[in-house]
C-alpha cells in the first residue's frame, strides 16, 4: 500500500517560508558555497515567494553576537519583522511558534544558514499536522 503522507505538493496557497539565522556573523562560517552565491539564492527565493504572496518569517539568533540579518535580505523584504531570539530551536521561542501557526500553512520550507543547528530542531518540532520541508543552501546550489 502506498503512503500518502508526503503527497501534498508545495503551492503558494499551502506554503510558508521560514528563514532562520541568515545573519552576517553566521555567513562567515559557510564553506561549501560561495557567500555571494548564498546571498543571491536566499534573496532570490525570498523575492519570488513574496511575489507569490507566500508568508515569510525571518528570525535571528542573538544578533548582538552573530550580527544582524544580512542587509540584502532586509532590503528585499522591506518592513519585515525579524524575530530576535536566544534559543537554538526557533520553535522554543513562543513568538516564532505563534507566527508560524498564524500563517495557517501546512507546508513549511525552513531554510537556515547553519542547518545542523538552525533548521533541524524546528523541523523536528513542527506540529504533526504540518509537514516541514527543510534543506540546506549548499544542496540548492
Amino acid at each position: 500500500m502506498e503512503s500518502t503522507r508526503y503527497q501534498e505538493r508545495l503551492t503558494p496557497d499551502n506554503a510558508a517560508l521560514l528563514l532562520i539565522d541568515h545573519q552576517v556573523g553566521l555567513f562567515t562560517g559557510v564553506r561549501d558555497i560561495p557567500v555571494a552565491e548564498l546571498k543571491h539564492n536566499v534573496v532570490a527565493l525570498a523575492k519570488a515567494l513574496k511575489v507569490l504572496s507566500v508568508p515569510i518569517i525571518v528570525t535571528a539568533t542573538s544578533p548582538e553576537m552573530w550580527g544582524p540579518v544580512i542587509p540584502e535580505l532586509t532590503e528585499a523584504l522591506p518592513g519585515i519583522s525579524i524575530i530576535n531570539r536566544t534559543t537554538v530551536n526557533a520553535f522554543d521561542d513562543a513568538r516564532f511558534a505563534k507566527a508560524v501557526e498564524a500563517t495557517g500553512r501546512s507546508l513549511r520550507l525552513g531554510l537556515a544558514t547553519m542547518p545542523m543547528r538552525s533548521s533541524t530542531h524546528p523541523a523536528l518540532s513542527a506540529k504533526p499536522n504540518a509537514s516541514p520541508a527543510c534543506c540546506e543552501w549548499s544542496k540548492l546550489a
